[in-house]
């Protein structure tokens, strides 16, 4: 009897927790996508009314002489980059050395020295604008670039190039940064001498420290081996030494940022090596994502190339984009907000390198689509246009871009 009790049981369950599972799709997985929907709607909404002006990049080869004007002028003096174009100061196509730098500076009537094997203390200790070899975007394993860095009220303060400056966490900057630099300081006032006191001074205070910690390992040492218990206040002295050694590298950096930021300085110093964290997506998928909008689209042409036409509903992230600035753009935006980033055409890595970016700025749900703007425009809008019989409609269709 309790056999077939059982089964009779089991023979109800099953159809139960069935039509159940039936019910929860039915009812929830639309609530679910309408919602989704509308909250893409509205990271656009709010995206809409910012409006950001993408600075052109001040990269390439010149980059260095863009960097020397811009810390001779945050040292007071003036400088036209123009003045700069030519091969004595830009000797190849990978940029100006840092002797190329230097002769800048002395036409200015300034003085340069480099530095190579800086830290973030001898940046805080020059007290100067120092022009810095970084990497140019966060992926490439060359440090191919030169910026500006100052230390400020408002912290550290990258300059790079004609972008607006950011401001950045130690942890941040040491992250693509190869510790070489050119500080910029009035002619005769090299600061070799003061920068080698302030080394020497963390060096010395770093040593009364361990010498601290040995002298006290010895004495609770000795007290245990007489008593079989440590020395009283051995757990109070060190809570004080840690205490200390923090205060003391709060007080040389003049912040205590050296940790904010980095889980976002981990990405940065790893992006050369890792495998990009996206998904990749095509024509269709692509289609079926712009009809239910399901993730928020991000096109990664020039903005000049938006006049030829654009997916519906999208978002510009043009490809030159500094990672700073994407991230001020992107202030406020959840990072589990699904993206989808398209370019050109299937030929075009422009998506690639926006997507990697967005990655490296933590967002979890990134896709790439593996076409671009001229195989959705020749699948689907050139064939409604040509259907709707539309001139205008037809000419849109067959506009083109760069990329």
């Amino acid at each position: 009897m309790g056999e077939q009790r059982r089964m009779r049981v089991e023979s109800i369950r099953r159809p139960i927790a069935l039509a159940s599972a039936l019910a929860c799709v039915v009812v929830f997985v639309p609530h679910c996508s309408g919602e989704e929907s509308g909250r893409i709607d509205a990271v656009r909404e709010m995206l809409g009314e910012r409006r950001p002006h993408w600075a052109d990049p001040a990269g390439g080869p010149l980059c260095g002489v863009f960097s020397a004007c811009t810390a001779l002028e945050l040292s007071g003096f003036s400088c036209r980059p123009e003045d700069y174009f030519s091969f004595r100061y830009v000797g190849s196509q990978r940029g100006s050395t840092p002797e190329e730098i230097e002769a800048i500076l002395r036409e200015e009537g300034a003085q340069g020295t480099t530095v190579a094997g800086m830290s973030a203390l001898d940046l805080k200790a020059t007290g100067r604008p120092v022009i810095v070899n970084v990497r140019s975007t966060p992926s490439a394993r060359q440090y191919d670039h030169w910026g500006v860095v100052q230390w400020t009220d408002r912290g550290l303060v990258f300059h790079d190039g004609v972008r607006v400056p950011v401001v950045m966490s130690v942890a941040e900057f040491l992250a693509i940064w190869s510790g070489l630099g050119v500080i910029v300081s009035p002619a005769g006032h090299g600061p070799v001498v003061e920068l080698w006191l302030v080394r020497l001074s963390a060096v010395l205070a770093a040593g009364l420290v361990l010498a601290g910690l040995r002298n006290r390992a010895r004495l609770w040492t000795q007290c245990a081996g007489r008593t079989g218990r440590p020395a009283p206040g051995g757990v109070k002295d060190l809570i004080l030494i840690g205490v200390l050694t923090i205060g003391m590298a709060a007080a040389g950096l003049g912040f205590t940022d050296a940790v904010r930021g980095s889980r976002d300085a981990v990405r940065l110093a790893t992006a050369p090596y890792g495998e990009p964290r996206y998904e990749t997506v095509g024509l269709q998928e692509l289609r079926s994502i712009v009809d239910s909008g399901s993730r928020l689209v991000v096109d990664a042409r020039v903005p000049g190339s938006l006049a030829y036409g654009t997916l519906p509903g999208s978002i510009n992230i043009p490809v030159y984009a500094s990672l700073w600035e994407i991230r001020e753009y992107l202030r406020g935006v959840d990072r589990d907000v699904p993206l989808v980033v398209f370019c050109q055409s299937e030929a075009c890595g422009w998506d690639e390198v926006v997507g990697r970016n967005l990655s490296l700025l933590g967002f979890d749900n990134v896709a790439v689509c593996d076409v671009g703007w001229a195989e959705y425009r020749d699948a689907y809008l050139k064939p409604a246009a040509e259907a709707s019989g539309s001139d205008a409609d037809v000419g849109a269709a067959e506009g083109g871009g760069n990329g």
